[in-house]
């Protein structure tokens, strides 16, 4: 009985935090893929393409976005790109703040395993796996600790047929 109570009780604190931490993740998944400036790979003849990465927000005492950032392991390309949104201030801070205050985020690092491929991945004989290379949990050479929740992954599928037709169209 009082196991039971106990496990309630939990559920009654985790379900809101699970909640808001798909809040926060719809609108930076949101906010980030508005503005994603397509792969290299989508100039070449060979279209195909997969990356998976780590995403890291970092949240103070305050409830504030400290830091957003890719683990080491992702292209410079995404780097320079997710650097670029933030300066130009694509991503709305304000907003994860409030989303982070409201779920009670302090001193949390949140990781979001973040997905570009292009839809008709896999590409040719390969199958359908995940590969992570050897930085993928680091970030500037460091390991992950802190109070650290994971959430959903953010996946960007990027439509090929969509990049084929308008060179087509480019050539006319």
């Amino acid at each position: 009985m009082l196991g039971t109570y106990i496990l309630n009780l939990l559920l009654l604190f985790l379900y809101p935090q699970q909640d808001t931490l798909k809040d926060f993740r719809h609108q930076l998944s949101r906010d980030i893929q508005r503005n994603l400036r397509l792969p290299p790979e989508t100039d070449s003849a060979g279209k195909c393409y997969h990356y998976t990465e780590l995403l890291k927000v970092t949240i103070n005492e305050k409830s504030h976005i400290v830091t957003i950032e890719f683990s080491d392991s992702a292209p410079q390309w995404l780097i320079n790109d997710l650097q670029v949104q933030k300066d130009k201030k694509r991503i709305d801070l304000v907003k994860l703040d409030s989303i982070a205050k409201k779920a009670g985020f302090k001193n949390h690092i949140l990781i979001f395993p973040f997905i570009i491929e292009s839809d008709d991945f896999p590409c040719g004989s390969e199958k359908k796996i995940r590969r992570y290379s050897q930085n993928y949990f680091k970030f500037k050479g460091q390991d992950l600790k802190g109070k650290i929740i994971f959430g959903e992954e953010i996946k960007a599928v990027i439509p090929t047929r969509y990049l084929k037709k308008k060179e087509n169209n480019s050539t006319e």
